[in-house]
């Protein structure tokens, strides 16, 4: 714990990852870190934050191994249910827990690779050889989109991009990339990489939600302009917001009031005048009108 920062409140993970990672060189390169990375939006309500998309999830997880860490850790509230408010967050946490188990064995065991360059200073590189094969991750560090070129002193003619069902070839050793906003790109010369679902699969699916709901005939949706008031503040984190995302099976939209006091209420405000025919609320159970 030697020179480990108490608390970072409001900090992004890289500078979290950087201190952690000055604070093993301290220590000679003795300890473990362990990562954290919060899947839900605990902020007050009129604080104007919002959750991480799905490549800020997935590009803080990887940032986190770059710098040091050998363990992630992710957290939300009454069970699983409470990050299922925020899809994107859910879908990086799910993928990222995939290809983690799976690149485990290079990332604690694999000896590091020095003949892995890349000029671009946008790009974070980690590169393992584990059992003759090669893993490199490259993240793009910003939010605007770069393109990149790699060199690679081993041999290797191509490599596999995880989780995206795409090879790269490799001519005279090196390679270019292309990376937008926060992008990771996970490579392998791994034969028996995992056939998980790709990050566009992914990425369309979610897609394709928003779209559903936009064509759906709730009128209450938040995502077709309508704001939300209550009566008094929401306990747990849950957010006012999260009660008319068109959600029905997460903790995260319930209405939990921290004052007991009778009669509670909301208020919809439409974007505009609407004929409203049905009014359905659903219950602490879930899914269940």
């Amino acid at each position: 714990k030697a020179g480990a920062p108490e608390k970072l409140e409001g900090q992004v993970v890289k500078v979290d990852m950087e201190l952690a990672g000055e604070t093993l060189k301290r220590n000679g390169g003795k300890g473990m870190v362990m990562v954290t990375l919060k899947a839900i939006d605990y902020t007050p309500e009129d604080s104007g934050a919002r959750a991480p998309t799905f490549e800020e999830m997935r590009n803080a997880c990887y940032d986190a191994i770059i710098h040091g860490a050998r363990g992630i850790f992710y957290y939300t509230y009454v069970g699983h249910s409470g990050v299922k408010a925020y899809p994107e967050c859910w879908e990086a946490t799910r993928i990222a827990t995939r290809e983690v188990s799976y690149l485990a064995p290079a990332i604690m065991q694999g000896l590091p690779v020095a003949g892995v360059r890349c000029a671009n200073p946008q790009i974070r590189l980690f590169a393992r050889q584990h059992e003759g094969r090669l893993l490199l991750i490259a993240l793009n560090s910003k939010p605007e989109a770069t393109d990149a070129t790699f060199q690679i002193e081993a041999e290797a003619p191509a490599l596999k991009v995880l989780s995206e069902k795409r090879e790269v070839r490799l001519a005279q050793r090196s390679f270019k990339e292309h990376f937008e906003a926060y992008e990771v790109h996970v490579y392998t010369t791994d034969d028996r990489i995992p056939a998980f679902e790709s990050v566009q699969e992914i990425k369309a699916r979610l897609k394709r939600r928003n779209g559903e709901l936009l064509r759906s005939d709730n009128v209450a949706l938040a995502a077709k302009g309508t704001r939300i008031s209550s009566s008094t503040a929401i306990a747990w984190g849950g957010k006012l917001r999260n009660i008319i995302n068109g959600i029905t099976d997460d903790s995260q939209t319930l209405m939990d009031y921290v004052t007991p006091e009778k009669p509670q209420w909301i208020q919809l405000d439409f974007a505009s005048p609407r004929k409203i025919q049905q009014a359905v609320i659903y219950n602490a159970n879930y899914a269940t009108p």
